[in-house]
């Protein structure tokens, strides 16, 4: 997304864009969502959550990225769509 490079068939929907990070993305610049937090887990179609782990005096930590606060938002939303 940043060389403006994608191919035709993916569209990249953001919410948070780095100040200046995109400014020469066509895709970006056309794409980009202006959305408050608490609206952001309605248009989801993909979750991904970034995990970290490492280990630290011997056990184990784990650090959630990519918002997991928005992530807890969703698992009530897809709770249904998972169970069959």
């Amino acid at each position: 997304m940043q060389q403006d490079a994608l191919p035709p068939n993916i569209r990249v929907v953001e919410f948070f864009l780095t100040p200046g990070a995109f400014l020469h993305s066509r895709h970006a610049q056309r794409h980009y969502l202006s959305a408050n937090y608490t609206h952001v887990a309605r248009g989801v179609n993909v979750i991904a959550q970034l995990l970290a782990r490492r280990m630290v005096n011997g056990q184990v930590h784990l650090s959630l990225g990519s918002n997991p606060d928005v992530t807890a938002d969703l698992l009530p939303l897809i709770a249904p769509l998972r169970r069959p």
